[in-house]
């Protein structure tokens, strides 16, 4: 898996490589010694599995402010957030081509997660 500020690529457990706008990923979900990545494909979300913990890819992701772990499982991408309640929030959630995600926030990140929703999203 590589990184830049514009693309993740990555190669997924069907050994397809993959390159994926940051822009178009909605969030990472750990799924034991994978991820499942979630990302917008032409007009459809796509659930792509990743040999990689989720440690690996947050660390992998460190330079990029917008992907943020916001609980031991999740990563989301702040800008695809939709809906965010008043402090402290149990959950976010991501709408995107008809699909909607309600995503948990841990309970230690949530002054966290709403200080940068709020400075980045106004919502």
């Amino acid at each position: 898996m590589e990184f830049n500020n514009k693309y993740i690529k990555l190669t997924n457990i069907l050994g397809i490589y993959q390159v994926i706008p940051i822009k178009n990923l909605l969030f990472v979900k750990a799924n034991g010694k994978y991820i499942k990545c979630f990302f917008t494909d032409d007009n459809e979300v796509t659930c792509s599995n990743v040999h990689l913990s989720i440690g690996k890819f947050v660390e992998s992701c460190k330079l990029i402010p917008i992907l943020v772990q916001i609980h031991k499982s999740y990563v989301v991408n702040i800008d695809k957030i939709e809906e965010y309640g008043a402090y402290p929030q149990e959950n976010l959630t991501i709408i995107e081509k008809g699909n909607k995600f309600d995503i948990p926030i841990a309970r230690r990140k949530r002054l966290y997660v709403h200080n940068i929703v709020k400075s980045i999203k106004n919502i």
